[in-house]
């Protein structure tokens, strides 16, 4: 590996704290806000507030979101004594990959309404720690490019996120371009069928999809470009209403999970799976993993309530994580 590609030693846990309390002794301190809400604080007051309500809102009242995080909180960890920690290692493995954490970094889609270099940079800094990278179908840089970028810092782990719209040529051209880019997984979000009555977003009357924003993989796929009479640089608003028109397939049955294995290679994760029985049926249609959520930007009628769900057949569904059968 080069040495562009050999990943940097950050320090972490009681290194990295010794190194910010060096940088006070000289009266500096972290250039990014350490307390999460901080963060979020200095966020509210760069991004204009249209693009922070979009990251920062949920569908309906939220309730969701609140009772996602309240259930999160309800969960301790009891710690174990005596047992020489010393030398640490948070390593997991995770489709024949050895991981040093699991830890991923998730599918976030229009990068570009909070930063300029957008998904470029969110990839970049996930191959700096050798984490795996989830790019949303929704991504505001190409599929390629994303790729490319990555790899210049490490040759770590990324997966694409599918939107599986209508059209099934350019369903298959989007999972293709994927894997011939490097992309080692397909995770196939299946709850997001229709938009969510998100209330902030209508509050600013703001989709930024409308305004060609979040969807560089379509403007730059040949399928979706062959079914234009104009290119998208010379008629943007028809390629958008093409779009709009293509994005969702709430028509999509268990039956048409063949159809994505007969066009790739790389393990297919079904993302927004909240029952046994669909987790068994994932096992049964021969999806790899499953990973367990409920989208903030879409109410569901289901919380995490911490309970741990079994699929039957040795597999099992993990809270909140990628649950890979085995």
């Amino acid at each position: 590996m080069s040495e562009s590609k050999k990943l940097s030693a950050l320090p972490t846990g009681p290194a990295r704290e010794v190194q910010i309390y060096a940088m006070g002794l000289g009266g500096g301190k972290p250039s990014v806000p350490v307390p999460m809400d901080l963060l979020e604080q200095k966020a509210r007051e760069i991004l204009a507030p249209r693009a922070y309500d979009y990251v920062a809102g949920g569908a309906g009242g939220e309730d969701t979101m609140r009772a996602n995080r309240e259930a999160f909180y309800r969960r301790r960890i009891v710690p174990r004594m005596l047992r020489d920690v010393a030398k640490r290692d948070l390593s997991v493995e995770l489709f024949g990959r050895r991981l040093p954490a699991p830890v991923l970094l998730g599918p976030v889609g229009v990068q570009e309404i909070v930063h300029k270099d957008a998904d470029v940079a969110s990839a970049r800094a996930a191959a700096s720690l050798g984490l795996p990278f989830v790019l949303s179908t929704m991504s505001s840089r190409p599929i390629e490019e994303v790729a490319q970028s990555a790899a210049k810092v490490a040759e770590s782990p990324r997966w694409f996120q599918l939107y599986w719209g209508k059209n099934p040529e350019l369903t298959a051209s989007m999972v293709e371009r994927a894997e011939r880019a490097g992309y080692s997984a397909l995770v196939v979000t299946l709850d997001t069928h229709s938009l969510g009555w998100r209330e902030r977003d209508l509050n600013h009357g703001y989709l930024p999809f409308m305004l060609g924003q979040g969807i560089a993989n379509y403007f730059s796929d040949p399928v979706f470009r062959g079914l234009l009479e104009q290119p998208p640089e010379e008629n943007p608003m028809a390629a958008i209403q093409l779009w709009g028109s293509l994005f969702s397939n709430p028509a999509l049955s268990w039956k048409d999970i063949g159809f994505l294995r007969r066009h790739t290679r790389v393990p297919i994760i079904l993302k927004g799976i909240l029952c046994a029985h669909d987790a068994a049926r994932a096992l049964e249609a021969g999806v790899d993993a499953v990973i367990v959520s409920n989208p903030r930007r879409a109410t569901s009628g289901w919380r995490h309530r911490g309970a741990r769900c079994t699929a039957g057949r040795g597999a099992r569904v993990e809270r909140a994580h990628a649950g890979t059968f085995r």
